[in-house]
């Protein structure tokens, strides 16, 4: 624990307590929390990359920041649930953390209804800051315990895991970004036109028939994105017909309008990526780090001064 923090424990706080916060302070138990977070963080945003069409993100949430952002997050989760370089791992922590904490304040006074901290799970931008805060004290309060250099097995394990994730995440966004869907719509003289439409219970197949029937164009949706169950509920508006295509879109998840002789037809967003995909990057990072630890003896509640690596130096 910083001297900062151990002067405002030992100023409001019982005897009790700080003895609690202290030996939390010198386990494991905070470089595991927000390695897993930053782990599943990446995991969720790559994944909205992958599936979300360019013209719909603000430029720091676009394919290409993110291209280069994700793999941060993930090798610094990485890092800091198999314990590697724990001091310089903190310091980069606590940077990137208040990189996220400003992206999330500014959504937040920009009067952004979600952010894109977690991807597409619908989370408040007041919530991620409140994330942030808590995840820099935890930073904060952490003091990190000396740690051996890892051997040629595991780092190699390590690194093979680290690159096959940004392997994965790097041609999933570059099987989806560059065709740039809805600029493709958009730039059809045929649905610049507007379309109305009045039902109290629109399906994704109702829309599309209906936009494909007055504007002329050949439209379908791939079987495999399950037509029947996309639902969008009343739809009673005026719209451009590109605008309306993009609505169904957006409403099936990951999917994007592809050219189809002379239509489009909807089809799942990226050949590569998917939302298992992901989720098994996730995994293997949570897994191997873990299971680092283990190899290497790490107990994860055990404070620094009962790890056999000794103390850290005062």
């Amino acid at each position: 624990m910083s001297t900062s923090v151990q002067s405002v424990v030992k100023g409001f706080l019982p005897e009790a307590l700080q003895a609690q916060i202290s030996r939390l302070a010198s386990s494991a138990a905070i470089p595991l929390v927000i390695g897993a977070l930053l782990s599943v963080s990446a995991a969720s945003k790559a994944y909205a990359a992958a599936t979300q069409d360019p013209t719909w993100l603000p430029w720091f949430h676009s394919h290409w920041v993110m291209a280069v952002w994700i793999p941060i997050e993930l090798a610094l989760g990485l890092a800091l649930l198999a314990g590697l370089w724990p001091q310089t791992v903190r310091n980069v922590a606590l940077l990137v953390f208040v990189v996220l904490f400003e992206a999330a304040l500014y959504e937040w006074v920009d009067g952004a209804r979600h952010c894109a901290c977690f991807g597409k799970v619908a989370l408040p931008p007041w919530a991620a800051v409140l994330i942030d805060v808590f995840c820099l004290g935890l930073l904060a309060l952490w003091r990190p315990a000396a740690s051996a250099p890892p051997g040629r097995l595991g780092s190699g394990v390590l690194a093979a895991v680290a690159v096959g994730s940004w392997v994965y995440v790097w041609s999933s966004i570059w099987d989806y970004a560059p065709k740039g869907p809805i600029a493709l719509l958009r730039h059809d003289l045929f649905l610049v036109s507007s379309v109305k439409i009045d039902l109290p219970k629109a399906s994704a197949a109702d829309v599309v028939k209906i936009v494909s029937e007055r504007r002329f164009v050949p439209l379908a949706i791939d079987e495999r994105l399950a037509p029947e169950t996309i639902w969008l509920g009343t739809v009673r508006t005026k719209a451009t017909a590109f605008a309306l295509l993009e609505l169904v879109a957006e409403k099936a998840g990951g999917a994007r309008w592809i050219r189809d002789g002379d239509g489009y037809r909807l089809v799942p967003a990226g050949r590569v990526g998917s939302a298992m995909g992901f989720a098994v990057v996730a995994f293997l990072h949570l897994a191997t780090g873990l299971a680092y630890r283990v190899v290497q003896g790490e107990n994860y509640l055990r404070p620094v001064s009962q790890s056999p690596r000794g103390p850290m130096p005062p």
